[in-house]
């Protein structure tokens, strides 16, 4: 699955600063992100790594500027992750058939 920044930034109520365009096919830690993946950084800490990192995109708290990257501004960057990575997120495969334990009446 691919969505636009423009898109996630929809989902998750936030506001995109640069490209919009820029897509993005999956979720990682800022210091495991590749191109095509956003990241979340919080604090300062994370923000420099993040700068540093190679993720498409980064959500960020609002107020963050001059970042080099596109960015999502948020309200809550933690909640806005954690939508973004389940949207992202692999559903489990569901059995199917009728169990062995099933009584039929």
């Amino acid at each position: 699955m691919e969505k636009s920044l423009r898109e996630l930034a929809e989902l998750v109520e936030g506001r995109v600063e640069k490209d919009g365009s820029v897509k993005v096919n999956g979720v990682a830690k800022v210091e495991e992100a590749k191109k095509g993946e956003i990241t979340l950084a919080v604090s300062e800490k994370f923000l420099h790594k993040a700068r540093q990192s190679q993720a498409s995109a980064v959500i960020v708290p609002l107020g963050v500027k001059d970042f080099s990257k596109p960015v999502i501004q948020v309200k809550n960057p933690r909640l806005a992750f954690a939508q973004v990575l389940e949207l992202f997120a692999p559903q489990p495969p569901r059995p199917s058939g009728i169990h062995s334990t099933v009584l039929m009446g």
